[in-house]
């Protein structure tokens, strides 16, 4: 595809096939929100560990009212309260006992009638019931959740809020989860202005380098170091040579991606001993990004400067290689229905939205100009077009990089 440039799945698929998972570490599941299970989670107790009731109610022997209706109720003694948190004593026979929601059901009880279906007598020493009841209605039986040393996640699952109550729930206080990717970043460019402020006419105000910040941020990933330089190949490779001698899983540049004048991330990536895998994808926009593998291994991205061009290399092929990274399988689209033709042999990602009404075609009415990021901000999905040999795909995807399922 796209001549002697690979295909974007090429590219994927290098990416794929030479970025290693990290190792994980373990951490309490109050730090475990948004990290990545690394192992299959297994409950350490029985969820519930007893007969449970599951309302407020009467407990009580289901034979005792096997013959209640509301023409003729059956009248029992009430011979306990029953609250949260209690041991109760075993049931007799022939009685009731009031119970409150997640109560222990005593012995010699196997059902529980709604409140609703019962009537407390002045003095609240009896109750009548006015419905029969079946064995086992309204108690959650024990085991019924989960089963202490039953799997109950599997690994590579985004901790959400939920999980994290399942393991408490489940006496999980420690966590197996994988490491955060901690990436560092050389924004480069003579043309960006520092500290947000245009002070020379021909000036730019830095949005990438903030972009890749909040993208690592969102998905849980670390920017361990950041620095910026002008477009002056002494001046990158210093500023390569030393965020490289960091703790970085990962090097991400910006600017400086292309084949230009003042287009130097290649040149000092080679003098550097960089395995380049790819420089140019069969895609727009985005086309000149870069990727390889620096002397120690290590993945290195050269993404593009314009902004648009700059946020699908991070959502596509930095998101794939911190998946990789994550032991996360790759990303699948959502097939669409789309005017959208395409060009062929080049992916296009557009920015688009899905429509309203029973079709729920996917739109793109947006600029699609590489340096236009207010049609980024009203847009809510990329749309991929890939045509080739006549044939058409358009899968939608979600705009920003995420991990959950």
């Amino acid at each position: 595809m796209g001549g002697d440039r690979p295909s974007v799945d090429e590219g994927l698929a290098l990416i794929r096939g030479n970025v290693r998972p990290l190792p994980g570490e373990s951490v309490p599941i109050d730090r475990a929100l948004g990290r990545i299970t690394a192992v299959p989670l297994v409950a350490a107790r029985t969820v519930p560990g007893f007969r449970a009731a599951a309302m407020d109610g009467f407990c009580l022997r289901s034979q005792n009212v096997a013959a209640a209706t509301p023409e003729a109720p059956v009248r029992l003694p009430i011979a306990a309260r029953i609250a949260a948190g209690t041991w109760p004593v075993p049931l007799r026979d022939g009685s009731a006992a009031g119970i409150a929601t997640g109560a222990p059901v005593p012995d010699g009880a196997d059902a529980i009638v709604m409140i609703e279906h019962s009537a407390v007598e002045t003095g609240a020493a009896y109750v009548t019931i006015s419905t029969p009841a079946r064995p086992g209605l309204n108690i959650r039986e024990i085991g019924e959740d989960a089963i202490a040393g039953q799997k109950v996640l599997d690994a590579g699952h985004v901790i959400t809020p939920d999980i994290v109550a399942g393991m408490a729930a489940y006496g999980i206080g420690q966590v197996a989860v994988m490491w955060s990717p901690r990436v560092a970043l050389v924004v480069t460019g003579s043309e960006l202005a520092r500290d947000g402020a245009a002070i020379d006419p021909s000036a730019i105000i830095d949005a990438n380098g903030p972009m890749i910040a909040a993208t690592l941020s969102s998905v849980g990933a670390i920017l361990s170091a950041s620095e910026r330089v002008g477009d002056d190949l002494a001046m990158l490779g210093a500023a390569l040579d030393r965020v490289c001698a960091t703790d970085a899983d990962l090097v991400v540049t910006t600017g400086g991606a292309s084949r230009g004048d003042y287009d130097f991330v290649r040149q000092a990536l080679e003098r550097r001993g960089a395995r380049i895998l790819f420089h140019g994808l069969s895609m727009r926009p985005g086309k000149p990004i870069l990727f390889a593998l620096l002397a120690d291994g290590r993945p290195f991205f050269g993404l593009p400067g314009n902004p648009v061009s700059a946020c699908i290399g991070m959502r596509f092929f930095v998101g794939q290689a911190l998946r990789a990274m994550l032991g996360l399988p790759d990303e699948r689209g959502l097939a669409v229905i789309s005017d959208e033709q395409g060009r062929d042999d080049t992916t296009l990602f557009l920015r688009g939205t899905f429509g309203r009404g029973p079709s729920a075609r996917f739109e793109t009415p947006f600029d699609q100009r590489s340096h236009i990021l207010s049609s980024l901000m009203a847009a809510d999905h990329w749309l991929r077009v890939d045509r080739s040999g006549g044939e058409t795909r358009r899968l939608a995807f979600p705009k920003t990089l995420h991990f959950g399922r």
